[in-house]
């Protein structure tokens, strides 16, 4: 069920939480302490006795995880439901075929990507090198296993059998030059049972790497007290930034490796 299959803000909503662990029960008790209101007030929002505002809406996205072009397209819903006019509906109706389309477009590119099956993902996301391997591969100069072994101090036999692997499911092929990506984006979504495993790699080797500074890396930490709505206007913020950086990164020239990661929480 994506959210694109609906013009309604209360039919998504009831076919979301229908969704849920034991048809949803408790999920209205738990939305109407988030949004601050009454069980009451949350009774007359859910059956479309009351309108939504953005504020509401904001909070709706961070209760269901729904980020980006998701977010943008549930606050249209948002629009469409308060709207007056037949000429705002169709102006913001037109609005959500765009987003909608967007969303498409891109899953469309992602689904250019080679798709593993999940026992390749189990192998894939268990370890940091095999996109490390992979990624190191397509930098120019670096063509063997033996400098991929000294690139990233890692032994000869664990490369070698990381980059059968590589070869074996597309993801890495060799031309006269040496080695290229096969498949320039492997897509894993928030909802992949293999997503923490991916995320917790990187950590590691992140807390690996702050005893081993060079000049060059960056790690920053910054507990904070502030507003929730500050707090949600840095998340978004934090979204668009990393939005901006996968537009740069993927039409730029294999030189370096780089892992960027971001840590944003409540505590």
């Amino acid at each position: 069920m994506q959210i694109y299959d609906f013009t309604d803000i209360n039919q998504f909503l009831r076919d979301r939480i229908a969704s849920s662990p034991n048809n949803g029960r408790g999920q209205l008790s738990k939305l109407s302490k988030e949004l601050k209101i009454s069980s009451v007030a949350m009774s007359h929002l859910f059956h479309g006795r009351n309108n939504f505002n953005q504020d509401q809406g904001i909070i709706l996205c961070e209760y269901f995880g729904l980020q980006g072009l998701e977010e943008d397209y549930l606050l249209a819903l948002i629009d469409l439901q308060r709207a007056g006019t037949q000429k705002l509906k169709n102006h913001i109706i037109s609005r959500m075929e765009q987003i909608k389309k967007k969303a498409l477009d891109t899953e469309n590119y992602l689904s250019k990507s080679k798709s593993l099956n999940d026992e390749k993902k189990a192998i894939y996301y268990s370890d940091w090198l095999y996109s490390a391997v992979r990624l190191t591969s397509s930098i120019q100069g670096i063509n063997s296993p033996q400098e991929l072994s000294r690139e990233l101090g890692i032994e000869q036999r664990k490369i070698n059998e990381i980059l059968d692997f590589l070869f074996a499911n597309g993801l890495l092929t060799k031309n006269n030059d040496g080695y290229e990506i096969g498949t320039k984006n492997i897509h894993i979504n928030q909802n992949s049972p293999f997503i923490n495993n991916h995320r917790r790699n990187w950590r590691l080797k992140a807390l690996e790497k702050m005893n081993q500074l060079d000049e060059e890396d960056l790690f920053f930490v910054s507990p904070m007290v502030l507003s929730r709505s500050d707090a949600r206007e840095i998340r978004k913020e934090i979204q668009e930034a990393i939005k901006k950086i996968i537009e740069r990164v993927i039409p730029s020239k294999e030189e370096t490796t780089i892992c960027l990661n971001i840590d944003f929480f409540k505590y």
